[in-house]
């Protein structure tokens, strides 16, 4: 079957493109949270001469093209069959598993990015990646709960030091090093045990190229006391939804308006 190209001064009757069934069952399918078209200008921008290309074969099975004419692009091919999507191209290979049956014409600006990534079965990165920078962004949040002697800008400040610190001279330090004292507000923290846990956790999620490395190290650092169990959950930090996921279903939404738009005229 040749490829139909949607183009915009004309096009296929917009009847061929509509499933009145699969909308309705859409309607029953919609998670809470209302609208959720991802306002993401980045990645908008990156599809901004995308043209979506689509390929039939029968009721159970279509093929959407996103993509820019001439190049490979920045491109994502979707493969809808029954109750699946297997995507393809520039961001990865995927699968996806919904129950009930997705296609191209699914309202997918009602559709939010955590339940369309719950129902992502395979990815070759996974559907979580872990992130130095949000690492330390989970590490702020968890140990900011420990200086409760310390107002929210003086922790930020005292976190702030010892970043750039790492950064710049990167050191571990004992509880009598002299180093510590230059720490700002040190006076007013009242656990330096904390302190140094804290200045070597982020020492590591500084440092740590995954998740994996990032707790080898500190299982190996002798400056680590683990005295508050802090393997048992914060190892876990640093973990943040696949961004490839983000652009399938921006694509998506974007590539539905593309068409939708060209067969109203």
């Amino acid at each position: 079957m040749d490829y139909k190209l949607i183009i915009r001064d004309g096009g296929y009757p917009f009847e061929l493109f509509i499933n009145e069934s699969q909308v309705e069952k859409m309607k029953d399918k919609k998670r809470d949270g209302g609208s959720s078209m991802i306002n993401n200008k980045r990645i908008e921008k990156c599809f901004a001469n995308h043209v979506a290309i689509m390929k039939y074969f029968d009721k159970d099975m279509q093929v959407l093209k996103w993509k820019q004419l001439g190049t490979m692009f920045h491109e994502i091919d979707y493969v809808f069959y029954r109750n699946m999507i297997f995507i393809t191209g520039d961001f990865r290979d995927a699968v996806f598993n919904f129950t009930w049956s997705p296609r191209w014409n699914t309202d997918w600006e009602t559709i939010c990015l955590d339940y369309f990534a719950e129902n992502m079965t395979a990815h070759k990165n996974g559907k979580y990646i872990w992130n130095s920078n949000y690492a330390i962004k989970n590490l702020k949040e968890h140990y900011n709960e420990y200086f409760t002697e310390l107002s929210e800008s003086q922790f930020a400040e005292m976190t702030d030091y010892l970043i750039e610190k790492i950064k710049y001279y990167p050191f571990t330090f004992d509880a009598d090093d002299d180093e510590i004292e230059n720490i700002p507000y040190i006076n007013v923290v009242e656990n330096r045990n904390i302190l140094l846990q804290y200045h070597t956790v982020l020492y590591h999620a500084l440092y740590a190229g995954s998740d994996s490395e990032f707790v080898y190290n500190l299982q190996n650092d002798s400056h680590f006391n683990d005295f508050n169990d802090f393997l048992e959950c914060g190892y876990k930090c640093g973990y943040k939804l696949n961004s490839d996921i983000e652009y399938y279903l921006i694509g998506l939404q974007m590539a539905r308006k593309q068409i939708m738009e060209r067969n109203y005229k």
